[in-house]
């Protein structure tokens, strides 16, 4: 099936079509398995004569609980007042086993637990009547779905809907298990990334190369058979947050506590979220990365009440981006006379 770009289409038209305001849900092309909607503002998508702007792309990824119009209304009012394209796409779970509902956080290969077989520790959770054992076979490696690879060909796919929407460089945003995926993306392709936000991730890997992944970097080209570009990593500006009182690590201690389940130290399981964030982030600065963070004093494991200083920092990157589109703007226009 191929796509047909909104050009084809009568302007006036995009709207009522869902083409422009808040988007219905798309299968993906390259896997219908994956979806994504978003928000396009009807105000500031170029008209029909204009060849020079286009808009700007935020790809936001959902939590855990995979709900996208949350994300949608989180960040529509932002997409209006700064002139940028919102698109969230919808990664399901069981994607990848009849126990995956955080494959997508370690952007599919391998699912965790660093070392542990994919969903042992919840093969273990299971009770069946009578005593039986369940016996679940993991993921072979090498076939697992690589869900980075997806998200590129979904913001290919967008630029090809969408014409005016450039899709080149974006900008990545993720809370709880989105800020997972998101951090994990930057590892992999900072050449598609214009900036980059990091909210509450509960899992993270950390800037080392003594650990394997997912906790550290050590057999990073292993797994992806790509090497690290520190270079253009410390080019992208990267953002972290988390609420002060996000401190109940109850999925973490869930791990833990499973009788059989060998996950991770005592050390490792009882951190907070604050502290898996501001470490992650503060070896990223000793790195010579483009990093910061804020700990908003109040909130806890609360999307919507640690996003006004994301919102503030993301608003500066942005209208960067709008600023050096103005600069080649003029240069083109003084090239043509």
């Amino acid at each position: 099936m191929s796509v047909i770009p909104v050009t084809a289409f009568i302007r006036s038209a995009f709207e009522s079509l869902a083409l422009t305001g808040q988007l219905l849900p798309t299968v993906l092309q390259a896997d219908p398995r994956i979806t994504y909607t978003g928000y396009i503002p009807e105000a500031h998508y170029p008209q029909e004569n204009d060849t020079i702007t286009s808009l700007p792309l935020l790809v936001a990824v959902h939590t855990t609980g995979r709900a996208g119009d949350r994300i949608i209304e989180q960040w529509k009012d932002f997409a209006d007042a700064n002139k940028v394209a919102l698109i969230t796409p919808l990664f399901p779970a069981f994607l990848q086993g009849p126990l995956d509902q955080d494959a997508y956080h370690f952007l599919g290969r391998p699912p965790p637990w660093a070392g542990e077989p994919a969903g042992s520790w919840l093969s273990k959770a299971i009770s069946i009547p009578g005593g039986s054992q369940v016996t679940i076979t993991p993921n072979d490696p090498e076939i697992d779905l690589r869900l980075d690879l997806l998200l590129l060909n979904l913001v290919k796919e967008v630029g090809e809907r969408w014409p005016a929407i450039e899709t080149d460089k974006f900008f990545l945003s993720g809370f709880s298990g989105g800020g997972q995926f998101s951090h994990r993306f930057f590892y992999l392709h900072p050449e598609k990334l214009e900036a980059v936000y990091v909210g509450a991730p509960g899992s993270t890997t950390q800037w080392n190369f003594t650990q394997n992944w997912p906790t550290g970097l050590q057999n990073w080209e292993d797994i992806f058979h790509k090497s690290l570009d520190v270079e253009k990593l410390r080019a992208v500006p990267v953002f972290g947050a988390v609420g002060s009182n996000d401190i109940v690590n109850d999925g973490l201690r869930l791990r833990k506590h499973v009788s059989g389940s060998d996950f991770g130290t005592d050390e490792e399981t009882n951190r907070t979220r604050v502290s898996r964030l501001t470490t992650l982030v503060e070896g990223w600065q000793e790195a010579g990365f483009n990093a910061s963070y804020t700990v908003v004093e109040g909130p806890g494991h609360e999307m919507e009440r640690v996003n006004p200083p994301v919102e503030e920092w993301l608003r500066t990157q942005i209208h960067s981006w709008w600023a050096k589109r103005s600069v080649q703007k003029r240069g083109k226009i003084a090239a043509d006379k």
